[in-house]
């Protein structure tokens, strides 16, 4: 004679159908559920805000006015910023309209959110696995009758005592998202935000299809206090077939008060051509180049930084 499924095997059996099920029926699955959404990168933990006094980045930084003519360092350097947050918002944007949705599985070790249906015969999907306290994330887009394809993924490693900080990586696949309307190329990031925020980012081939496909390598540290570096290093086409590599780092201080080194040479570098200036927030208190037998405008002494400083993260 078989026994009876008791009450918590039964209920448990009859959840597989629907959502998956975990040992008990007490709140666990739901804070559970919470420990995976806490374990997703914020979108606050990955901006970019360079040199800037509030971490708003709903919308491009301001390029500076550059009424001389003057290579504008620091709103070059915010403007790259604001490209790249756009890119990683696109993507954590959509990771948390999905993710805010009701979990279509659980497990003790997994979660799955969707289908999410978003029009135009698309469907959303965001797998979560955690493995000896890790966490990985599958974010994916289905066209009707098409291939689940990944858009965005990643994993990460808490710190002590606090699920969202920690270490992660993620990447960006720009080709799979119908969203962004022909853009191409990948974004990686390397995160650390164990001690204030370090991010390394890698862009490769991106661009638009028939366009101009760009590599790029950046470094971006902000201390608790607010102070800051950010680098990077791209390709600039000066004319003709000519290409250059351009190099920039800017520094600040928690008031906003910093400065910004550029240097544009070619890849044996047998010609350089520097750039820098010191800003106390949006104003210019010097400015210096060697391009064209030199230039310098301001008083070297006000900096904030006195020192120049190059590219050594990269």
């Amino acid at each position: 004679m078989r026994r009876p499924l008791s009450n918590l095997s039964f209920l448990c059996a009859l959840s597989l159908v629907s959502v998956g099920c975990e040992d008990t029926l007490s709140a666990a699955p739901f804070v559970s559920d919470a420990a995976f959404l806490e374990a997703l990168p914020r979108a606050e933990d990955q901006a970019l805000a360079v040199a800037r006094l509030d971490d708003d980045w709903s919308g491009p930084s301001p390029i500076l006015s550059a009424e001389d003519g003057w290579v504008d360092l620091l709103g070059i350097s915010m403007e790259v910023a604001s490209s790249l947050n756009d890119i990683t918002r696109s993507c954590l944007s959509s990771v948390d309209s999905v993710s805010g949705t009701s979990p279509s599985y659980r497990s003790a070790t997994a979660r799955s959110w969707g289908p999410v249906d978003v029009g135009d015969d698309r469907s959303l999907f965001l797998d979560m696995t955690r493995l000896q306290g890790d966490y990985s994330w599958d974010f994916k887009e289905q066209a009707t009758d098409g291939p689940l394809l990944s858009i965005c993924a990643g994993t990460h490693e808490p710190a002590s005592g606090d699920l969202s900080g920690g270490r992660g990586v993620f990447d960006v696949w720009l080709d799979n998202w119908s969203d962004l309307g022909g853009a191409v190329g990948t974004l990686g990031t390397e995160y650390d935000l164990t001690n204030g925020q370090e991010l390394r980012i890698d862009i490769e081939g991106l661009g638009e299809v028939g366009g101009r496909a760009e590599d790029g390598a950046y470094y971006f540290w902000k201390s608790p206090e607010g102070g800051g570096d950010f680098q990077y290093r791209t390709e600039l086409l000066l004319g003709g077939d000519l290409e250059a590599v351009f190099e920039v780092r800017t520094r600040w201080n928690a008031d906003g008060s910093g400065r910004a080194d550029a240097r544009v040479t070619d890849e044996d570098r047998s010609w350089v051509v520097r750039f820098s200036e010191c800003f106390e927030g949006r104003d210019k208190v010097w400015k210096w180049t060697n391009f064209r037998g030199g230039f310098e405008q301001g008083d070297a002494s006000d900096c904030a930084l006195a020192t120049p400083a190059v590219v050594d993260q990269i």
